[in-house]
């Protein structure tokens, strides 16, 4: 079992996980493995300057040395199950729509996350690219400007620019990695052909609410009103299936 961490595509690591008890108690061998983070992973200027998706390309790339390699570990290659929480989620569940990894694994299981999440799916990452590039001081003239500009700027300014929270680096259609839109390559069934299972997790977000979503001074309890005006974050189409049916529910 091949384990994705989570994050949002900006934060997190391999080493926050344990995988002894699943090895102690199946038959199984459990790989954690990481993958760029952040700017590093996956700014793009949405063309072949700078394409992003390296925290994906990482990703295929790991599975690739665990089919050469597993076995040496007492792994079976032939039966690679993925899972993965949050953005590991949605990493699971972008893997399964891209043919780079054709072959690489046998079953999937996104938790708490898919390619349907738009917040980490993005089909125009040019903007928040120029974003990155004018704070950074980088040519706006040209993507290629900015991709020769970015090459050259120091680590610190990347690690400060990836703590602002205000920029969101996401996964975009890139043509290589990911060829189409999600929802086209949904429409026209273009993935690959696993058992996949995928669901959510108990109290799903709760430990996010207080600390990202809550209003000044906020002690106790949160309003419906206050609650759809947070979601809106991440569904920002107010026809979004979930809103309505959120809209339509007694949330308090």
């Amino acid at each position: 079992m091949v384990w994705i961490h989570g994050g949002g595509f900006a934060m997190g690591s391999a080493s926050t996980y344990d995988g002894s008890a699943l090895a102690a108690y199946q038959d199984m061998v459990v790989v954690l493995i990481q993958h760029r983070l952040g700017l590093l992973g996956f700014l793009s200027t949405g063309d072949e300057h700078m394409s992003g998706n390296f925290g994906m390309l990482d990703q295929v790339e790991a599975l690739r040395w665990i089919q050469q390699h597993i076995h040496n570990f007492g792994g079976n290659p032939d039966v690679v199950t993925i899972f993965g929480e949050s953005a590991g989620g949605v990493s699971v569940s972008l893997l399964l729509l891209s043919p780079l990894s054709d072959g690489l694994f046998h079953h999937a299981i996104a938790e708490s996350g898919t390619a349907g999440m738009d917040l980490l799916v993005s089909n125009d990452p040019l903007p928040v690219a120029q974003m990155v590039e004018n704070i950074s001081g980088c040519s706006l003239e040209s993507t290629q400007k900015i991709a020769d500009c970015m090459r050259i700027v120091d680590v610190k300014t990347i690690e400060a620019l990836g703590e602002d929270q205000t920029l969101r680096i996401s996964v975009n259609v890139d043509g290589h990695f990911l060829r189409k839109t999600v929802d086209e390559l949904f429409r026209t069934h273009e993935l690959l052909t696993v058992p996949f299972m995928t669901g959510i997790n108990n109290d799903e977000g709760g430990w996010m609410l207080a600390g990202y979503f809550a209003p000044p001074n906020w002690t106790e309890g949160m309003d419906k009103e206050h609650l759809m005006n947070s979601l809106y974050l991440f569904f920002p189409n107010p026809e979004d299936a979930i809103l309505r049916e959120l809209g339509k529910s007694g949330v308090h």
